[in-house]
């Protein structure tokens, strides 16, 4: 008798875990295509462009040849680029930055990108590019000054601290604090860490001399920005499908505001500075990149009223995986749509 109710208890543990590891994993869901406008795939950008950000000129600076665990080189072991691309022109097409010497470019495998201006009108000085790096499969995060007359990266300065052990973006407050995600603990359980029932991602915080954990309790932090009037910061849960709304204190300290669930997995989030709107890549189906599915299909969100009790979440791309494969950014500027990708192509949309 007791070991046939035991039996049946743990049957029913076991359903409910299939069934909630296919819900993760958006087992029955398909993806149909559809895209805003027309679109197109930019020529030149073959080793991905996970994170894209844009700055208030039109110019959207672009990170390529992301080295990270569980992600297959398809650079071949080649460095990776910070790209840059004016949406103002015509027929915008990328340019790759160049970097100061001392810096090792050899080893240069970007991931999250922010900047931070101290003039938005002069970008001739004081316009700084905040970079995850990932060198021999370590996490740091480099700081430099751009210099678009030079086509050059100016290196100042690199973050290494045993509290940005696993950084995947961040985003800058000031020319030298930041905000960034740990997306797991430990390489060795990364695995065990996605599927398992327990969060031990978590968010910190860089004030140019010392680093601290200002927010725990993700399951697999992502991608952050903050609000346009810098009152708030937003962090993506890929795990578990969500975006964490939190309110940031004078003391830099972050608090729980809300959650926005979502019914795809987010990765970067850019934040359009006029209107506010987020802007997310998305995987919709996580099966496939968990089980090694050649074609990773794609989606895109736009949500409106973020920090309302009712935002407003919009698919407004999504591809099957036959044009663009595992989004993981994506870019407003005036009427152009930009978007990226983990280690894919490159689409340019102009919006209807």
């Amino acid at each position: 008798m007791w070991k046939r109710v035991i039996c049946v208890l743990l049957l029913a543990i076991l359903a409910e875990r299939i069934v909630n590891l296919s819900i993760v994993l958006n087992l029955f869901r398909e993806v149909q295509n559809y895209e805003p406008g027309k679109c197109r795939i930019i020529d030149g950008m073959i080793f991905g462009s996970e994170d894209i950000t844009v700055l208030p000129n039109g110019v959207a600076l672009i990170s390529s040849g992301l080295r990270y665990p569980m992600i297959p080189d398809h650079n071949e072991g080649r460095p990776g680029h910070i790209y840059w691309l004016d949406l103002n022109e015509k027929d915008p097409r990328p340019k790759a930055f160049s970097f100061s010497s001392g810096f090792d470019a050899s080893n240069f495998h970007p991931h999250g990108i922010s900047y931070f201006l101290e003039d938005h009108d002069d970008y001739s000085e004081g316009a700084y590019l905040f970079v995850v790096n990932h060198p021999f499969k370590n996490s740091q995060v480099e700081i430099f000054e751009m210099d678009f007359e030079l086509n050059m990266l100016m290196h100042q300065k690199t973050i290494k601290d045993e509290l940005l052990h696993h950084v995947n973006d961040v985003v800058a407050v000031a020319p030298n604090s930041f905000y960034g995600t740990n997306d797991h603990n430990c390489d060795d359980t990364l695995l065990l860490e996605f599927f398992l029932p327990i969060k031990l991602s978590d968010v910190v915080f860089y004030n140019s001399t010392t680093t601290v954990i200002v927010a725990t309790g993700f399951g697999f932090a992502n991608g952050i920005n903050t609000s346009p009037d810098g009152k708030y910061v937003y962090v993506s849960d890929f795990k578990t499908s969500e975006i964490h709304v939190l309110r940031k204190n004078e003391d830099f300290t972050i608090e729980p505001e809300r959650i926005i669930a979502l019914n795809t997995h987010p990765d970067n989030i850019e934040v359009d500075r006029a209107t506010g709107d987020l802007w997310i890549g998305c995987c919709p189906e996580l099966w496939r990149l968990v089980f090694g599915v050649d074609v990773i299909p794609s989606e895109v969100l736009q949500i409106k009223n973020a920090l309302s009790l009712e935002p407003m979440v919009t698919s407004v791309y999504a591809n099957n995986g036959s044009v663009l494969q595992g989004t993981s950014s994506a870019a407003r500027h005036g009427h152009h749509l930009l978007l990226g990708t983990v280690i894919h192509r490159t689409m340019l949309c102009t919006l209807e």
